[in-house]
């Protein structure tokens, strides 16, 4: 959810979810999911298909609660504590438009903690606008055609590479970072892998993305 948000707001975050749930629906039969920064409306999690176990952590909570089949608990992203959940717990990770309101160490920690839940051989799933899309996005709050509070909360837009490292630093493997809406969002793709340690790496498919 976008707070402040309008019709346009609405119309972009409903292209992120829809780009994201074509990839993690697919497969994901009895699986669990954890939605990082999910809003206080779920995000995309109340529309997940297949998963049996939904969770989603966001700062806008005050305290833990279950809803519509998801729980959620609170979390400081921007704290040094670890995610409130066990290693290897989910399938599937998702993390949509949040990383750009943290700062690069909290952005690289998001990474970490993804890896940390996620079962091995299991997709971290990423979206976040690119520096490109700064200027534009500045135009359209100076105009009140998208949220400013949410534009001026933005902290770091990370470039492809950038995210790209992040991703392998934290230890993930066949990681790809795509761009889209014209070059102006990006979506991220890494798998933890099998087997502990870090081999080549090699670019991820959205056919991959939920095996």
């Amino acid at each position: 959810m976008v707070r402040d948000s309008n019709p346009i707001d609405a119309f972009f975050a409903s292209q992120r979810y829809g780009k994201v749930l074509k990839l993690i629906n697919k497969g994901s039969s009895g699986a669990s999911i954890l939605d990082i920064g999910c809003g206080e409306d779920g995000g995309l999690l109340p529309h997940t298909k297949g998963f049996s176990q939904k969770h989603g952590c966001d700062r806008l909570f005050h305290l833990p609660r279950t809803a519509r089949g998801v729980t959620y608990a609170p979390v400081d992203l921007e704290s040094k504590k670890p995610l409130p959940y066990g290693a290897r717990q989910f399938d599937c990770v998702t993390c949509t438009a949040v990383i750009e309101h943290l700062d690069r160490k909290s952005a690289g920690r998001v990474f970490s903690e993804a890896f940390r839940v996620l079962k091995p051989g299991s997709p971290l799933v990423l979206t976040t606008p690119s520096p490109r899309a700064m200027r534009i996005m500045g135009l359209l709050a100076g105009a009140r055609l998208i949220s400013k509070r949410e534009i001026d909360e933005h902290k770091q837009l990370f470039t492809a590479k950038e995210l790209e490292k992040m991703a392998r630093g934290a230890g993930f493997q066949e990681v790809n970072a795509s761009s889209w809406q014209l070059g102006m969002n990006q979506l991220v793709l890494a798998r933890k892998p099998q087997v502990s340690g870090r081999t080549t790496s090699r670019p991820a498919t959205a056919a991959k993305a939920m095996r």
